[in-house]
């Protein structure tokens, strides 16, 4: 594994030469200090401290590898709702009654309460779509906001979030009109090549025949890769927006230290994401014609696996990770390639 984008420049030589077990090994002894500080955490919040903010003075630790590191740690489930929390093996209950309580509290209030559709889901499908209308040259016609399932004379029983026009010049020099299939996802797992977020996305937009685009608060970088090479937009918006309803929640400012959530932000609905306005308005028609032309040429092997298991919720793990296997290896093969960068 090569070094991670983004590290400080100190350490690039440094891991660059590290073995997959070297990062293993890594991300197990960072777990391990971090339970020792914090005695208590979630997966999420294990992801927050190592993976989304972490310290500059030591590489960041990707999702997948504190995965590895718990099964390492073999740590020990001392909760299981609202979500499993964990300890180190050798700390008994009664030590952490406390720590246990209090995270307890927190993630109740941010699953089941912080995450409704009404705070979390919702308004980020309408700060994405004002952030749209913001856009220049977007034709945007009337629908339901988070329930597409036709466009034109395609249907699909799995909704978009939203779509849009997008007049462009080909590489042919021809002027052409690109329907974007647009889906947000405001979570906080990290998303990766085979993740069921990309797949459910793709097997609509390959329903609807529109190009694929996904918005969301953090991607691993493999899928960036991904997206380049098969022909999708992938868009980090770096928040988990929250609605301004939740400011006099005596939770929310707890939820977001204590749980290390530093990219929550309360939004106002009608208020637009600059960012979110400069990717329709000023990245997305500088490559929406090579972007096409790589979709168009990825279009049947993409709809052979989306329409498959990969979209489905219900494949476990291996399974998935077995299938995607399969179609990098397709991609490979169509491509002439011994190796690929996801």
């Amino acid at each position: 594994m090569g070094a991670r984008r983004g590290l400080p420049k100190r350490w690039k030589i440094s891991v660059s030469s590290w073995s997959i077990d070297d990062w293993r090994n890594y991300a197990t002894k960072r777990l391990h200090a971090l339970f020792n500080k914090h005695r208590v955490l979630s997966t999420r919040e294990m992801e927050a401290r190592l993976s989304d903010f972490g310290t500059n003075l030591l590489p960041r630790v990707d999702p997948h590898l504190i995965t590895t590191a718990r099964t390492m740690l073999k740590l020990q489930v001392v909760s299981t709702t609202p979500i499993p929390l964990y300890a180190l093996p050798n700390v008994s209950k009664s030590s952490i009654r406390s720590y246990i309580a209090r995270k307890k509290l927190l993630n109740e209030a941010f699953v089941n309460h912080f995450t409704k559709e009404e705070f979390c889901g919702d308004i980020a499908e309408i700060i994405v779509f004002n952030s749209m209308c913001q856009a220049l040259n977007l034709s945007i016609e009337p629908h339901i906001l988070g329930n597409v399932s036709q466009i034109g004379n395609h249907t699909t029983n799995n909704p978009l979030d939203t779509y849009a026009r997008l007049p462009f010049t080909d590489h042919l020099g021809n002027l052409t009109v690109a329907v974007l299939g647009i889906e947000i996802k405001n979570i906080r797992e990290w998303i990766y090549p085979q993740s069921v977020e990309i797949w459910k996305a793709l097997k609509s937009c390959i329903d609807l025949d529109c190009l694929p685009i996904i918005i969301s608060r953090a991607f691993h970088y493999t899928a960036f890769t991904f997206f380049r090479d098969v022909g999708v937009f992938g868009r980090k918006t770096g928040h988990q927006y929250f609605s301004t309803k939740l400011w006099k929640h005596p939770l929310y400012s707890a939820v977001k230290k204590e749980l290390c959530f530093r990219d929550m932000v309360l939004w106002k609905e009608d208020k637009p994401d600059p960012m979110v306005t400069r990717f329709f308005s000023e990245i997305l028609p500088q490559h929406i014609s090579r972007i096409t032309q790589i979709y168009q040429l990825h279009k049947q092997l993409i709809a052979k696996y989306a329409q498959g298991p990969l979209h489905d919720e219900n494949t476990d793990i291996s399974d998935r990770s077995e299938i995607f296997n399969q179609f990098r290896n397709d991609f490979k093969q169509l491509h002439n390639l011994t190796e690929t960068q996801w």
